[in-house]
C-alpha cells in the first residue's frame, strides 16, 4: 500500500515521533499537527488534541507499551475514536496502516488491530457519548 505522507509540522515524518507534552497520568498533548495521506483517505490531528495512547493491559508492556514505535498511529486512532469523524472500522483500518508504515512488528500490528476490532467498541460507545452530551 502506496504511502503518500504522514507529515508532522510541515516535515515528513520519519524516526521523529509526534511530540507529545505529558499532563495527567496517561493523557498527553500533541505539540504539532499530525497529517497522515494515503491512498484510502487523509487525515489531520490538530496540535492540541489530547490523547491517552495504546490502551494496552500492564501485563503486556513487556511486548507493547502504550508508546511505541506505533505513536503516529495511536494518536490518529484516539483522534478518530474520539471525534468519529470516520466509521469506527475505517479508523481501525488506518491503524494498522499507519503501524505497517512506521514498522511495527508483523505480529505486533496484527494482535493491536486485533485488540481494537474485539475491544474498542467500548472507547467508541462511551465517546460517542460525550459527543452528544457535547451538542
Amino acid at each position: 500500500m502506496a504511502v503518500t505522507a504522514i507529515v508532522m509540522g510541515g516535515r515528513y515524518l520519519s524516526d521523529d515521533w509526534p511530540p507529545l507534552t505529558m499532563l495527567t497520568g496517561r493523557e498527553r498533548r500533541l505539540e504539532e499537527p499530525l497529517i497522515w495521506i494515503d491512498e484510502a483517505r487523509a487525515v489531520c490531528v490538530p496540535a492540541g488534541f489530547i490523547c491517552d495512547l495504546a490502551s494496552i493491559p500492564r501485563c503486556l508492556w513487556w511486548w507493547a507499551a502504550p508508546d511505541g514505535v506505533y505513536r503516529p498511529a495511536v494518536v490518529i486512532h484516539d483522534y478518530d475514536y474520539k471525534t468519529q469523524r470516520v466509521p469506527r472500522s475505517t479508523g481501525d483500518r488506518t491503524f494498522l496502516r499507519v503501524m505497517d508504515h512506521v514498522d511495527t512488528r508483523d505480529t505486533q500490528a496484527r494482535a493491536m488491530w486485533l485488540g481494537v476490532r474485539v475491544g474498542g467498541w467500548s472507547a467508541w460507545r462511551k465517546n460517542r457519548q460525550a459527543l452528544q452530551l457535547q451538542q
